[in-house]
């Protein structure tokens, strides 16, 4: 263009006028689009956010959840272990106890050597 804007005629003015104006107005309405697509982004970001420290909480308590019901089941693990160790013990002392108490009745019945029923 080497020819400047005093040169121009009143109709090539007007044309350049009014496209700047429809391009700053283009402009203006690309802001307000961009704004409000930030906007929205935010708003779906922070949802997000929400949603996600929602998940790491249920989480969190399903994990604690599972370490104590772990914790539960070991101790559960160590008195069954004790109260069978017990049974043993005792079905161990009972035997031990039919045992003195058969020893001396069969040997009551046991006839002694030259003696005949």
């Amino acid at each position: 263009m080497t020819r400047n804007l005093i040169g121009l005629s009143l109709v090539e003015r007007l044309t350049l006028q009014a496209q700047s104006q429809a391009l700053v107005e283009e402009r203006r309405t690309m802001a307000k689009v961009l704004a409000s697509a930030r906007w929205d982004l935010e708003d779906e970001r922070q949802a997000r956010a929400v949603e996600l420290n929602s998940v790491r909480q249920t989480l969190d308590d399903a994990h604690a959840q599972s370490v104590a019901v772990a914790a539960e089941i070991e101790q559960l693990r160590k008195e069954r272990d004790d109260l069978h160790g017990g049974l043993q013990t005792a079905t161990q002392e009972r035997d031990a106890t039919l045992q003195e108490h058969d020893s001396p009745s069969r040997s009551a019945m046991v006839p002694s050597k030259g003696v005949t029923l």
